[in-house]
């Protein structure tokens, strides 16, 4: 009787599951004892560790996928907005530094703008901003008599290739008449001479830039013809 007064027997059941467990007088009713409450605290340790680590799995991939969205974005922005290679100016000296003054206002009269102007060595070196400028330049320095020198325009140069297997008996007529023919249309046609002097089974071609595809060629003139770059000592032109 004295066991019995001292530790009075508590019946609880759990809501929704009917199920009756046991507690003593003077310890917490919602702490569980006993084989099975063990195994439930294992159970939900082990449950809110994996939803610990399925957060974490979470906020972690998160940050990676807004990452390479942002980086294919940017690809694509930077890729859209790339320009074209605008083509160089060739340069322009003048040599009479002395009529620097008088050309430079003829060249504001006629509207002709540069990206800068400087003493060099050679006399004034003038860079007009666009090809405009350059062939309004030139055609201003030409008429008024100034002594000056430039180079090519990029856009102006031809391309020079060499035609080998062409036979000397082949006139420069007929390789032209051929190659305009077949849609490319050659400036100039030079019969080359080998090393003795004598002419040689090589042709020098000279069209615009933009017949390129000429490399592509196999035959002329009913010739099996190989084509190649014009090569020189300092390289290829």
């Amino acid at each position: 009787m004295g066991k019995q007064e001292n530790e009075e027997r508590v019946i609880l059941i759990c809501p929704g599951k009917g199920k009756k467990t046991a507690s003593t007088s003077g310890s917490d009713p919602r702490k569980v004892h006993g084989p099975q409450s063990e195994l439930r605290r294992r159970e939900t340790a082990e449950s809110e560790q994996e939803n610990t680590e399925d957060r974490e799995q979470v906020s972690f991939k998160k940050p990676k996928i807004h990452r390479e969205q942002r980086r294919s974005e940017k690809r694509t922005i930077t890729k859209g907005q790339e320009e074209p290679k605008k083509p160089k100016i060739a340069p322009i000296f003048l040599k009479d530094k002395e009529k620097w003054t008088k050309v430079s206002q003829k060249m504001s009269q006629a509207k002709i703008t540069t990206t800068k102007c400087k003493l060099v060595n050679a006399g004034i070196q003038i860079d007009p901003a666009a090809e405009k400028d350059y062939r309004k330049l030139v055609h201003l320095l030409e008429k008024e008599g100034y002594q000056f020198f430039t180079y090519q325009l990029s856009s102006e140069r031809k391309l020079k290739v060499v035609l080998r297997g062409i036979t000397q008996e082949i006139t420069e007529k007929e390789i032209t008449e051929d190659l305009q023919s077949k849609g490319y249309p050659a400036d100039k046609v030079t019969r080359m001479n080998g090393k003795n002097g004598r002419p040689a089974p090589l042709v020098l071609v000279e069209l615009s830039k933009e017949y390129k595809s000429i490399y592509e060629l196999r035959q002329v003139c009913g010739l099996a013809t190989q084509v190649e770059p014009l090569k020189t000592k300092t390289g290829v032109i």
